[in-house]
């Protein structure tokens, strides 16, 4: 999930009956492998303020994963620093398969308030680590 300040590629979908371009984080793994097997040459792309603009949307939702020593520990503590940052948490997921993994999906204006939500995040004696999805 895209935000603002990433760096970003457009990915053409063959889906019958759609037409434009997937945009996709330079670091997606679902790029990096259709890339790979050679079934689409990416277009790369870059954020333009007045596009962003016309999106007339505040915020983005970006996708966190979580490895918590004490999870809820651990949960209500990003939740505070998510919060001091005027984050908006929008879902929240455990893994069923390992403990102490989670997702956070997040609402940011750009990517500089997600970074700067990860530098405070990976702060946390609760945490043991903290990236994108």
């Amino acid at each position: 999930m895209p935000v603002p300040g990433d760096a970003i590629y457009g990915m053409r979908q063959p889906m019958p009956g759609q037409s434009g371009l997937a945009l996709h984080r330079a670091e997606c793994r679902h790029l990096k492998a259709a890339v790979g097997r050679g079934e689409v040459s990416p277009l790369a792309l870059s954020w333009e303020e007045s596009a962003v603009a016309r999106l007339r949307r505040p915020t983005h939702r970006a996708r966190l994963a979580l490895t918590l020593l004490d999870e809820r520990r651990g949960l209500s503590e990003a939740t505070r620093e998510a919060a001091e940052r005027g984050v908006r948490i929008a879902a929240f997921k455990r893994s069923p398969r390992r403990a102490g993994e989670t997702t956070l999906d997040v609402d940011v204006k750009d990517q500089q308030q997600l970074q700067q939500l990860i530098d405070a995040l990976q702060e946390l004696p609760e945490l043991t680590g903290v990236h994108r999805v």
